[in-house]
């Protein structure tokens, strides 16, 4: 039910999601997130670190979502009401010998 409040049973190639609390406790997991604590304390890092940068930079701006690229795939970061969430998805790059990621 929470995949669905949220939005996430709507996104693409979706290959799980993890839904903390403020606190980082996990409320709601699915797929390769499934329970996955370990992420909660990096991504609060992160959040905590954006909020910090926002109240030098940019007061004014409200961060919609991060995305964060690793090991072939893209998290998705966002909050929605008290809940934070976290959405692994398939990341399909393509490269050519004409092209560098680099």
């Amino acid at each position: 039910m929470t995949a669905q409040i949220m939005g996430i049973d709507r996104m693409q190639g979706v290959l799980g999601y993890l839904v903390l609390n403020e606190e980082g406790a996990v409320m709601n997991s699915m797929g390769d997130l499934k329970n996955n604590e370990s992420l909660s304390e990096p991504v609060l890092g992160i959040l905590r670190a954006l909020q910090k940068g926002r109240q030098l930079i940019c007061k004014d701006e409200e961060f919609q979502n991060i995305q964060v690229y690793a090991k072939g795939a893209v998290f998705v970061i966002f909050r929605q009401s008290q809940k934070i969430c976290i959405v692994k998805k398939h990341l399909e790059i393509e490269t050519d010998s004409n092209h560098s990621l680099i």
